[in-house]
C-alpha cells in the first residue's frame, strides 16, 4: 500500500502529460484552406458588418415600430394620401439601404482583378499565410485586430473596419474546431468565437 500511491501519482503525471502534449498538438497543427471567394460571401459580411452597429440597429427598431404603426392605422381607417409620406421614408430603410448593401458588395466583387477570389490560408501557430491568384502575404497574429466568427464564416480583421472573409462552406468541422482552439490559443479575448453548439463565446 505504502509503494500504491508514488505509483498512482506517476500515472496521474503521465496522464498530465500526454494530455497536454495532445493540447499541444491540437493548437499548434497548421490549419489550411483553399476557396474561391463569391459574391454572396461578400453580401453576407457586408450586412453582417452593417448589422452590427448599434445606431442602425436602433434606428431599425424604431422604424419597424413606426411600420407596425403606419399599418395598424391603414387596417383600422383606410389607406390616406398623408400615408404616403410615412411609407416613403420607412421604404427608405426596408428597401432603399439593403438595395444600396447588396449593390456595393456586388460592385466591389465584379472589381476584384482575375485571379483575386482564388484564396489559399495556412494558419499555423507561428503566423498567418495568405495566398491570392495575384499575391501573397505572411500576417503576424499580433498584427490582428481580432477574429469574429458568425454563422456565415470567420471574419479576419486587419483594422477595426478592415476584415478578410473566409467563408464557413470552405470549412469542415473539424477544421473549424481546429481554428477555434488556434484562435483562442493566439488571440484570447480578442477571438469572439462560437462553441459547437453554435453558440457565441
Amino acid at each position: 500500500a505504502a509503494h500504491a500511491r508514488p505509483s498512482l501519482a506517476g500515472a496521474l503525471d503521465a496522464f498530465s502529460n500526454n494530455s497536454g502534449k495532445q493540447m499541444s498538438i491540437e493548437t499548434t497543427e497548421t490549419v489550411h484552406l483553399h476557396f474561391d471567394l463569391s459574391q454572396s460571401d461578400l453580401v453576407k459580411a457586408r450586412t453582417w458588418q452593417c448589422f452590427t452597429s448599434w445606431f442602425i440597429r436602433f434606428v431599425y427598431a424604431v422604424n419597424l415600430i413606426a411600420a407596425g404603426s403606419v399599418a395598424v392605422s391603414i387596417f383600422s381607417r383606410g389607406f390616406e394620401t398623408g400615408d404616403i409620406r410615412s411609407l416613403a421614408w420607412l421604404s427608405i430603410w426596408f428597401v432603399v439601404l439593403p438595395i444600396i448593401i447588396l449593390s456595393g458588395a456586388s460592385r466591389y466583387y465584379r472589381s476584384l482583378k482575375p485571379g483575386a477570389a482564388s484564396q489559399a490560408w495556412s494558419f499555423s501557430n507561428e503566423n498567418i499565410e495568405m495566398k491570392t491568384g495575384l499575391s501573397s502575404a505572411i500576417i503576424s497574429w499580433d498584427a490582428l485586430h481580432r477574429i469574429v466568427e458568425t454563422r456565415h464564416g470567420f471574419y479576419v480583421f486587419v483594422q477595426s473596419q478592415l476584415f478578410h472573409v473566409l467563408p464557413r462552406r470552405a470549412l469542415d468541422p473539424g477544421q473549424r474546431q481546429r481554428l477555434r482552439h488556434l484562435f483562442r490559443a493566439r488571440l484570447g479575448k480578442k477571438a469572439k468565437l462560437k462553441n459547437e453548439s453554435g453558440a457565441s463565446t
